[in-house]
């Protein structure tokens, strides 16, 4: 079996960093995630803006004008108050409108969330890959240094060439740029995590992964309807028949009742205050066919977010499928290397026993199982780490990122993110 080993913690360290928890702080302080949350409270405000036409709308104001009894211009205070008694549902269309903006920019937030969440997963694979690997080849190096060492023993006792001691140094050398190749992959591979958390080692990340990351393509439904891109694909299509609405609202009346009171300023007037109530009936008789261009336009846009989310949809089925058989492909491939990994153990040490005590196996045998049997290693853990991003693919393509992340029932930057 292929173990993984953990990190090695003081009693007063505190507990590695899981890929949860990872995951969990990037959602609450990557500004991706602060800008679509900031478009969504102020879409929430446009939906309060739509729904005040419902409500008195009252102005105050002052002006000049002339006064033909006095023959001289008289300052003027006025206050008018509006109630809209009915517009044909021109302010519902528009509060239908700015809810489905509202649900699209929560769509929008949504799918920021699993962005991150997806990233942030397959950066933490990428150095627990990398830290794993280093580890075999810091295994290699010692194993093939133990040759060297081997060798150089026996030349100065005669058993062994000159060539076979340079031969030795050479696969040394080898396996020490592996190991600095390595190196350099898992500093980049921390860079790239610290994008997202701050992390000052590797050997402070857990190398377990979650139980739902870990068995998510098994476990991930087929109904895959609800994803955050699907959901925004719904509300512009909500958005399209709400702008439909409106541009058929548009050309038939508004009725609203007005009450006017003016003060004048001018002492030589015997009536200083005038007030007024107006029953107003207001019609667009003719826009230039704006009407029915916007009737037109929001059709087209209906189709085109049906469109968008049939398209998600066929795109996510495949993703997740193409996930499932490469998931199954890695697991009988983990199953054989690991079957590998054994016997190239078992052959190593007879190797070596053979070398030693009958000299029936050359050193070249010698190095070369060494090399096969730490390359299973690594293909083999390259394999395992595959698999896991394979894992984090399946719940991307089926939408359960932040249910296996646990972000459904929390709040993110202060706003509950709903399923």
């Amino acid at each position: 079996m292929l173990l993984i080993a953990a990190p090695l913690m003081a009693q007063n360290q505190a507990p590695p960093l899981g890929m949860t928890a990872a995951v969990t702080q990037a959602v609450e302080t990557d500004p991706s995630v602060t800008e679509a949350l900031a478009q969504l409270l102020e879409q929430g405000e446009a939906v309060a803006v739509a729904r005040s036409a419902y409500f008195p709308q009252v102005t105050v104001g002052t002006r000049s004008e002339f006064n033909s009894s006095l023959n001289r211009n008289v300052n003027v205070a006025s206050v008018t108050a509006s109630q809209l008694l009915y517009d044909f549902n021109k302010t519902g269309s528009a509060v239908d409108q700015a809810s489905a903006g509202k649900q699209r920019r929560h769509a929008e937030l949504l799918e920021a969330v699993d962005r991150v969440a997806e990233d942030t997963g397959n950066a933490v694979i990428e150095v627990q890959r990398n830290h794993a690997l280093l580890a075999v080849a810091e295994d290699q190096v010692q194993g093939v240094s133990s040759l060297v060492e081997l060798t150089r023993r026996r030349a100065r006792d005669g058993a062994a060439a000159r060539s076979d001691v340079r031969q030795a140094a050479a696969r040394q050398d080898a396996a020490a740029v592996v190991r600095s190749e390595i190196a350099s992959a898992l500093a980049d591979a921390m860079s790239r995590l610290r994008v997202y958390v701050p992390l000052d080692s590797p050997e402070v990340l857990d190398p377990d992964l979650p139980a739902p990351v870990a068995r998510a393509c098994a476990t991930v439904g087929d109904e895959i309807d609800d994803l955050p891109r699907m959901q925004a694909a719904r509300a512009v299509r909500e958005e399209a028949k709400a702008q439909r609405d409106a541009a058929r609202a548009a050309g038939l009346p508004t009725v609203s009742l007005d009450l006017r009171v003016d003060r004048f300023f001018d002492s030589a007037l015997d009536d200083q205050t005038a007030s007024s109530v107006l029953l107003n009936v207001r019609s667009d008789l003719f826009r230039g066919g704006a009407n029915r261009a916007h009737q037109a336009a929001a059709r087209y846009r209906q189709q085109a977010a049906d469109a968008a989310g049939e398209s998600v949809h066929i795109r996510a089925r495949q993703v997740l499928d193409d996930a499932r058989r490469t998931a199954a492909d890695l697991q009988d491939r983990i199953a054989t290397l690991e079957r590998r990994i054994e016997h190239l153990a078992e052959t190593r040490d007879l190797y070596r026993t053979q070398h030693l005590s009958l000299g029936t196996r050359s050193l070249l045998d010698l190095l070369n199982v060494e090399q096969e049997y730490h390359q299973a290693r690594f293909d083999a853990l390259n394999a395992v780490y595959d698999l896991r991003r394979i894992q984090v693919d399946c719940l991307a393509s089926g939408g359960e990122l932040r249910q296996a992340f646990a972000l459904d029932t929390t709040r993110v930057q202060g706003v509950e993110v709903l399923p």
